[in-house]
């Protein structure tokens, strides 16, 4: 439910400008029409600094359960600006010493080969005119030069690398040698050891260093909040409009009906004038949902699309419930649905994020809905639960479920008609109920007449399905539409109990026809030019209609899919257990291939409920979208 709002119109003197706004600050209920693009010195400065913060408390908070005696000799008694500028110089030493280190280990592997030659040596011998090159190259080609008159030795080899010296006096010429010509590196393996400890220590002391700050990162905590309070007033103060000479500013706000009463007393303190009254149809609303404990945890997943406009519904608590029961059928199996329950338990109890908790929260729901998604498609880590026998009784497969086997609703694993119109019927009980809730809305926002066209666009869904029904099923005498079931739903006592099913169902779609070709384009246009327009939207109606309730097939699709593939790897598995080393290969299999299937049957699980709630339920809905969420201005710091 999308709570109401009141807007208010505030007129501040400038003489009271700043206590008004501090004051408005603590109060922390009213949504102010803020400027975001907004730009002054303070805003800069607060952003730069919240930057700041943002960045120490990153390199700090890796370092907070970690205990040291290290003293660096700070005094952290100053401010928060002052253990920022520690903070920063110690991570520029750290990441130089970091970088340095990695630089001297990649020379490190480069001077191997050349061992801890001592560079006085070298000039001894350049001195005495005999001079040496290095070069590496194969050990065949090495093998070549070893009886010529060449003068060489081996220094290092590294695999099919061999690493030589070659010899040679003032004036000699050497011949075309094999290989590649190496230069000697400026410091041996000695001297890049001892510069690689040197850096270890100092970033050693470094990491000390954060060590001790990160116990003050509760103050950085304080301080972000702190800056956010005066970054928000920054930009409420840089989006005052000024009137009358600079002496009066002007700002819009909005705050929830049930706290009017609470403002209009602290507004009446203060040294302002104000107006407090219903939002308009161009206002741009803040919107703030107010649900009941199982529709809340779904908010989330729809906020990942956009919030309602204020002039709509809430769609959250209707797709909820459609939501999770389809991804309890992608997922669809009880052993998977225990897996999420277990772990979604152990995050309850280990786990002390509230953020995470909620998403926890919803996990607990998706599990037991995949756990009944299971019932459902009769699938326990890809076994069937029960079985129809040749004599069409049912027997239990798994015995800890025996008494439970009656609520296995596709009891025959070779059943794949059955849960894919299941899954269709699904889908068309939703965009039913996004007509309804379009014709809701188009009765708000346009009158009566919008009701017209969303009611024909059900009814043209609801007749078209009964006819389609019974030109699948074909009723007779021999197959009476009593025997028409889908699982354990009755569709053919539905469908019988309205008398003759194909034609109350083609005077039903032509009923629908006739609303939409005369209540299209309400608001605009002629009356008379509907009839053509109308043509257009039955077009779209019908594609649109066949495509949205087709994709409800992916629901069946997914479970299926999943399915067949635990089967897949018990079989497998199973067809392993009489060799040598049988049972371990068989755990194995089992383990590794219904990890891989969870973890692949879980992400479809998730998207495509997703995709069927954005694009067809809401498309039936006419969901616009766009909401802003409701952020009072308020004073984190402050208690409420």
């Amino acid at each position: 439910m999308i709570v109401k709002m009141k807007k208010m119109t505030l007129l501040i003197y400038h003489s009271s400008k700043d206590a008004f706004l501090a004051d408005l600050q603590n109060l922390g209920v009213v949504h102010l029409e803020t400027n975001r693009s907004a730009s002054s010195d303070k805003i800069v400065r607060c952003k730069d600094f919240i930057n700041r913060l943002g960045n120490s408390y990153k390199i700090l908070k890796p370092y907070e359960d970690l205990k040291t005696d290290f003293n660096p000799g700070y005094s952290i008694n100053d401010s928060v600006e002052i253990l920022l500028e520690k903070v920063e110089r110690d991570k520029g030493i750290y990441d130089n010493a970091l970088s340095e280190r990695e630089t001297l280990k990649k020379d490190l592997s480069q001077a191997i080969p050349f061992g801890t030659f001592i560079k006085e040596s070298v000039s001894k011998l350049n001195e005495i005119g005999v001079h040496f090159k290095v070069f590496s190259a194969t050990k065949s080609a090495y093998a070549k030069i070893q009886h010529t008159n060449i003068v060489c030795e081996e220094i290092y080899t590294d695999k099919s690398t061999v690493y030589y010296a070659v010899f040679f006096k003032n004036g000699e010429i050497l011949p075309e040698l094999p290989g590649i010509e190496e230069k000697l590196p400026k410091l041996n393996i000695t001297e890049l050891q001892e510069k690689i400890t040197e850096f270890d220590i100092v970033i050693k002391e470094c990491e000390e260093k954060f060590i001790f700050c990160a116990r003050f990162i509760s103050l950085i905590e304080q301080k972000v909040k702190e800056e956010y309070n005066n970054l928000h007033y920054a930009f409420a103060d840089a989006s005052l409009s000024p009137e009358v000479d600079g002496k009066v500013f002007i700002i819009n706000g909005f705050i929830p009906n049930k706290i009017e009463k609470q403002v209009d007393l602290f507004l009446k303190s203060q040294d302002c004038a104000y107006i407090i009254e219903d939002p308009k149809p161009d206002d741009n609303v803040p919107i703030r949902l107010k649900n009941n404990s199982f529709a809340k945890l779904f908010e989330p997943i729809g906020q990942l699309f956009s919030l309602p406009d204020y002039g709509e519904l809430d769609t959250v608590p209707f797709f909820a419930p459609f939501f999770a029961l389809f991804f309890g059928l992608c997922l669809g199996d009880i052993g998977y649905g225990f897996i999420i329950l277990v772990l979604v338990v152990i995050g309850l109890f280990t786990v002390k994020n509230k953020g995470i908790k909620k998403i926890l929260y919803l996990g607990l729901v998706l599990g037991l809905f995949t756990v009944l998604g299971g019932f459902i498609l009769n699938t326990f880590f890809g076994n069937a639960i029960v079985e129809k026998t040749a004599y069409g009784n049912v027997e239990t497969k798994i015995g800890v479920f025996d008494s439970l086997k009656n609520l296995v609703t596709f009891s025959d694993p070779n059943d794949r008609k059955g849960p894919m119109i299941f899954a269709i019927l699904l889908g068309i009980i939703q965009v039913l109920l996004g007509q309804t809730l379009n014709a809701y809305n188009r009765v708000k926002n346009l009158g009566i007449q919008g009701i017209f066209q969303p009611i024909g666009t059900g009814m043209i869904l609801i007749g078209s399905v009964m006819m389609i029904m019974i030109w699948m099923y074909k009723p007779s005498p021999e197959h009476s539409l009593t025997n028409f079931l889908v699982g354990p739903i009755p569709i053919g006592d539905m469908l019988a109990s309205v008398g003759d099913p194909y034609k109350v169902g083609s005077y039903i779609a032509l009923s629908g026809i006739g609303l939409i070709l005369l209540f299209n384009s309400i608001g605009s246009g002629s009356f008379f030019l509907r009839p053509l327009k109308g043509l257009w939207e039955l077009y779209n109606v019908f594609t649109g209609l066949l495509g949205d309730i087709l994709s409800y097939i992916r629901i069946f699709a997914l479970g299926l899919a999943g399915g067949l593939l635990g089967a897949a790897f018990n079989g497998i598995a199973l067809s392993l257990k009489e060799l040598p080393g049988g049972i371990f290969f068989m755990i194995l299999i089992m383990v590794l291939g219904h990890t891989l299937n969870f973890l692949l049957a879980s992400l479809g699980a998730f998207v495509h409920p997703l995709r069927l709630t954005f694009v067809e339920f809401y498309k039936a809905v006419g969901f616009t979208g766009g909401g802003k969420p409701y952020t009072p201005f308020t004073n984190k710091t402050v208690e409420k």
